[in-house]
């Protein structure tokens, strides 16, 4: 049996989560509890080793949630994330978009000069989605999106991602930064690029969203990038472009090993970000409809009989 107040309450949501019978809050997309680091372990050693292979099946592969050893302010330390249409979507296409440059990279020689090196960083890329990582502060934490370079022969992988992607119109500015803060500082600065998406909230008047790049230099995160791409009308402000190059998808150690490798960059432009959003938004409005069409009928055949 599961000992302790706090994580026999949390494992309780998490089961009628998985079994659709939590309410969802209807202004956060996520869920927020109170959890002390000893009843985080307990939860989770009580999940690996005495759960059943569904509930640890759904608590590896498909919650999605942070734990935080020391929140910011009074936040709660264990947040389960709800991801809507317009977060997936805008994390789609941009995903999509880095998957597309690197298969430039890896077979253009407008991109490689025909530098072997850089094809095989290029080859060796991959996306690690919301794979979960253990920060060096005890923090447990998935990002949105990650990349790593996946190393071949004896080397040993890294446990961190080099760049992590954090997309949300709901952790506003201060949030991103203390994430941003926190990936680049507690992984040894293996986390060398954080990108930061604060989409406001996409369906109220101010519809303006920034995009923000941290990046680590001497081991401490510093802002790089902070430009609004879609103004308050919900338009794209041109020639406002997200640019990355290759050698932010290495760690420290990968660059000096590989230091005469080609260093492209590529841009994704605010027109693509905000065409990607107003599709998210579209694809939940049409769900939002369809369950409430759904919901009239039944209740209407109900009173019919």
């Amino acid at each position: 049996m599961l000992r302790g107040a706090q994580a026999r309450s949390v494992l309780s949501d998490i089961i009628r989560l998985k079994d659709g019978t939590l309410p969802l809050p209807k202004v956060k997309e996520q869920i927020e509890r109170r959890l002390s680091y000893d009843q985080w372990l307990k939860l989770s050693h009580w999940i690996e080793y005495h759960a059943e292979d569904d509930l640890r099946n759904y608590w590896d592969t498909k919650l999605h949630f942070d734990y935080t050893c020391d929140p910011p302010g009074s936040g709660k330390n264990f947040v389960i994330r709800i991801p809507t249409a317009p977060h997936q979507v805008v994390l789609g296409a941009m995903t999509k978009e880095i998957f597309e440059w690197l298969k430039d990279v890896r077979e253009n020689e407008e991109y490689n000069h025909g530098n072997e090196t850089t094809i095989d960083i290029a080859h060796n890329i991959t996306a690690r989605n919301s794979t979960r990582v253990c920060l060096e502060n005890g923090d447990d934490w998935e990002p949105d999106q990650s990349f790593k370079i996946k190393r071949t022969g004896q080397k040993k992988s890294h446990p961190y991602p080099a760049v992590v992607i954090e997309i949300s119109y709901l952790q506003r500015y201060k949030n991103l930064e203390h994430r941003a803060e926190t990936w680049i500082r507690f992984s040894n600065s293996n986390v060398r690029t954080v990108i930061g998406l604060d989409l406001n909230d996409v369906y109220k008047q101010n519809q303006s969203a920034t995009v923000f790049v941290w990046k680590s230099r001497d081991g401490e995160p510093e802002l790089l990038v902070k430009s609004q791409f879609r103004d308050e009308s919900g338009r794209a402000i041109p020639d406002v472009d997200l640019c990355v190059s290759l050698s932010d998808f290495l760690q420290d150690d990968d660059v000096q090993e590989n230091s005469r490798f080609v260093d492209p960059k590529m841009l994704i432009s605010s027109k693509e970000i905000v065409m990607a959003l107003e599709d998210g938004v579209e694809d939940q409005e049409i769900v939002k409809r369809s369950r409430e069409e759904i919901k009239s009928r039944i209740e209407a055949q109900k009173s019919n009989r």
